[in-house]
């Protein structure tokens, strides 16, 4: 974004040096010539700004560039210094996290001619080159335009193909759907049901190194219970044709806790390869386009944002138009992995019952009271350990070595709780895929799969 980043006070010290001694005589001042005569035009007010004035001639610092600017009617004009014809200015926001900064003035050929900020200063654009402006003197009203006419803007790209799915999305074709319910798999097994063949799309992946599609199972808005500390990831390996348990899926669960008895938890970690990219040729459809993202549900059920920006659509378009031919078409479930996390944002969607919550709670309070009980057996040994006279370094060897032994009794007794959970997860994920699997079996018949 182009900002005023110069203040007349900061112009003024630059026009009159910073307070350093002269090297030699001031050279004469070249003001740019006026656009128009003003002979007849009021004084400025002393101490305006020069966003504050809404008739005057200003010029660059440099003294290079100059221009009548007109805003007093309905229609703000300007006239370039040196040049004859007067041209119509239309005003456009510029704002930042929903923050006014200024206006840019573009012309009837869609560029920005100057920039006023919130704060009062005005800048002029000249090709490539941005030049701060002062008031030097008053000006007369101009006349009427003889460059006329609203700006011509360019749609950036990622608007122009957000405008292509707009219309084949489901919250356009079936608006009694919510943004949520592309999180719950009854609504998207309806949408399925009622869905025409145009409706249908698939996945491309076009930049390897961009910014990749990504499973988010709830909107962002939605968020569900939040553990800090521990790690997400895990230190093993995923071999998905090998694995068992939750480890087939990609996860295996830690419990954390910590020799102070706070912030007992178990974790869910995503194993080294997990999650992998959504496959190109992944069928499917847009729940919506927000923007510079599509929501795009797989045939499957499966929820991800997409992104389309005007750079990413630079290399091609990520979303092509049908599902294409099932030859070509990656298995079903590429991502089912969930966890206590996920699983309570999805109920707060509304997408799964509060019960599954409950239960992997009352696991993790499970966990937390057991890991609680085995510190509080251990605090004798570490509290002798502080009180115990021995140099810093040893002492805080032997309280690691300590601390090592503890959490290897920690995990040894309270192991129950982590297998409940894994237990619990495994039920939750497989019965889940299930109804997938019943989705897609419907849906790829719809959208042409043979």
């Amino acid at each position: 974004m182009r900002t005023i980043h110069s203040t007349i006070a900061t112009l003024a010290l630059v026009a009159f040096g910073c307070g350093s001694a002269a090297v030699g005589p001031t050279p004469p001042a070249h003001p740019a010539p006026p656009a128009a005569s003003s002979e007849g035009a009021p004084e400025l007010p002393k101490g305006a700004a020069p966003g504050q004035l809404k008739l005057a001639h200003f010029a660059s610092g440099n003294g290079m560039h100059g221009f009548v600017l007109d805003r007093t009617g309905a229609v703000v004009k300007i006239q370039i210094d040196g040049q004859k014809d007067i041209i119509e200015l239309t005003p456009r926001e510029d704002r930042h996290a929903g923050g006014l900064r200024g206006h840019y003035f573009d012309a009837p050929d869609g560029k920005a001619v100057i920039y006023i900020a919130t704060s009062g200063g005005i800048r002029y654009f000249v090709g490539r080159d941005e030049f701060d402006m002062l008031p030097i003197r008053g000006a007369l009203a101009l006349g009427a335009p003889t460059i006329a006419g609203q700006p011509k803007h360019e749609k950036p790209a990622y608007e122009v193909f957000g405008e292509k799915l707009g219309p084949i999305s489901v919250r356009k074709k079936f608006p009694q759907f919510t943004a949520e319910d592309a999180s719950n798999l009854a609504k998207v097994a309806e949408v399925m049901d009622k869905a025409d063949p145009s409706m249908f799309v698939r996945y491309v992946q076009r930049d390897p190194n961009g910014w990749l599609p990504r499973v988010v199972w709830v909107p962002s808005n939605i968020s569900g219970i939040g553990y800090g500390g521990g790690s997400r990831e895990s230190s093993l390996t995923w071999d998905k044709d090998k694995a068992t348990g939750l480890a087939k899926f990609g996860g295996v669960l830690k419990g954390y806790s910590a020799y102070n008895s706070q912030g007992n938890h178990i974790f869910l970690q995503s194993m080294k390869g997990y999650p992998p990219n959504l496959a190109t040729n992944t069928p499917g459809i847009v729940w919506e386009v927000d923007s510079t993202s599509v929501v795009f549900v797989t045939l499957d059920g499966g929820r991800y944002t997409v992104d389309i920006s005007s750079s990413a659509l630079e290399k091609g378009a990520p979303i092509e138009m049908g599902a294409g031919p099932q030859t070509q078409w990656p298995p079903a479930l590429q991502h089912a992995l969930t966890g206590i996390e996920e699983i309570s944002a999805l109920a707060k969607a509304g997408a799964v019952p509060q019960k599954v919550v409950e239960e992997l709670s009352a696991q993790d309070d499970e966990w937390n009271a057991c890991a609680q009980k085995v510190w509080k057996g251990a605090k004798p040994e570490f509290d002798k350990l502080h009180v115990t006279d021995m140099h810093y370094g040893t002492r805080e060897g032997k309280v690691g070595q300590a601390v090592e032994k503890w959490e290897e009794k920690v995990r040894k007794d309270c192991k129950a709780a982590i297998d409940k959970q894994e237990k619990s997860l495994l039920a939750f994920i497989e019965q889940r895929n299930k109804e997938r699997i019943a989705i897609f079996d419907k849906a790829k018949v719809k959208a042409g799969g043979k």
